[in-house]
């Protein structure tokens, strides 16, 4: 594709991605409030956590609606930018494009089935009659864990997790290569991708924010060069003297 077609195209994708971007913050942000408000933050075991959900599934079934609505709204963000730095560079694979869907989708499939599987369990656990003869902790337990739609919801969570992980190093990498976004932000966001591993998603919605605003064209400052031209602008290397393409020779070296 030519520089003017790939600029031509990112133009009229650009402020509906951005608004998708900003749409999933706001709603991640909204579903961390709507599980936190709720009463199962005090539950301490499973039986008191399962007594809890019952008396509150309309809001979590909200909060899991929330979520996943957020997770799919990443979507447009990581695969706007996937595309932009593969008309860029060669370099960038495009069979690997499937996982900046496929990642939040998981995400998204497995917020519901966790509901749902929670759900089941705690129905069932306060129905009169249900579990005699078993410890209530340890019936509560295997309620939860006996669940098929539990054991799917672990599944594409964590599938859905290292897939989100891979596309926002990924993206973030050659977005930086190409000179679509900084040494800092590409920096930020490959950093910021493996961190969901250990710190969970707050912190991606950072860079996610700022992904929006750098794609609707309301970024704080100059845009990298690459946005305006189509084609590829790498940051020069410390050493190089601007518009060599080579690095400066070390002292000693041969001329």
């Amino acid at each position: 594709m030519k520089p003017d077609q790939t600029l031509a195209r990112e133009r009229r994708a650009a402020r509906p991605v951005a608004l998708a971007a900003f749409a999933a913050v706001a709603a991640l942000i909204a579903a961390i409030a709507i599980n936190q408000g709720g009463a199962l933050g005090d539950a301490d075991t499973e039986s008191q956590f399962l007594v809890s959900f019952e008396e509150d599934s309309g809001t979590q079934l909200l909060g899991a609606i929330v979520q996943a609505v957020g997770m799919v709204l990443l979507i447009p963000a990581l695969f706007f930018l996937f595309q932009a730095a593969s008309a860029r560079s060669e370099a960038v694979r495009p069979s690997l494009i499937g996982v900046t869907v496929a990642g939040p989708l998981f995400l998204a499939v497995g917020a519901i089935l966790q509901w749902v599987a929670f759900d089941q369990a705690a129905s069932e656990f306060t129905t009169e009659g249900g579990g005699l003869g078993i410890p209530v902790g340890e019936y509560a337990e295997d309620l939860i864990q006996e669940r098929a739609t539990f054991d799917a919801a672990q599944g594409f969570t964590f599938a859905g997790t290292l897939g989100l992980v891979v596309a926002v190093v990924y993206v973030s990498l050659h977005a930086m290569r190409t000179g679509l976004l900084t040494r800092f932000w590409g920096s930020l966001g490959m950093a910021l991708g493996v961190s969901v591993l250990f710190l969970g998603f707050l912190g991606l919605l950072v860079y996610i924010l700022a992904l929006g605003m750098l794609i609707g064209g309301w970024w704080v400052g100059e845009r990298p060069a690459a946005w305006e031209t189509g084609t590829a602008v790498p940051w020069q290397r410390p050493g190089e003297e601007p518009g060599s393409g080579e690095a400066a020779p070390e002292p000693g070296d041969p001329p």
